[in-house]
């Protein structure tokens, strides 16, 4: 399944960063995520509107993180 949300947080030193997403009832919720799970080409933006799936947690206690984040609409 692809979801869909902006881009809130990126460190360029530590290749990680945030995503934030509107849930259907209103809600918002941050998924963690990491460049080496990012499409290929895929630059982060502050603000940018970006597409992903959700995998397994990076370790126990952690949240599932997105992966394959890419530009939403499949722009690069």
């Amino acid at each position: 399944m692809t979801y869909q949300g902006t881009v809130v947080m990126y460190h360029a030193a530590r290749f990680f960063g945030f995503i934030q997403e509107v849930e259907a009832n209103g809600e918002t919720s941050e998924r963690f995520f990491h460049m080496s799970n990012a499409a290929p080409g895929f630059v982060p933006e502050l603000g940018a509107l970006v597409q992903y799936e959700i995998a397994a947690p990076i370790r126990l206690g952690k949240k599932p993180q997105a992966v394959n984040v890419r530009l939403a609409g499949g722009a690069k």
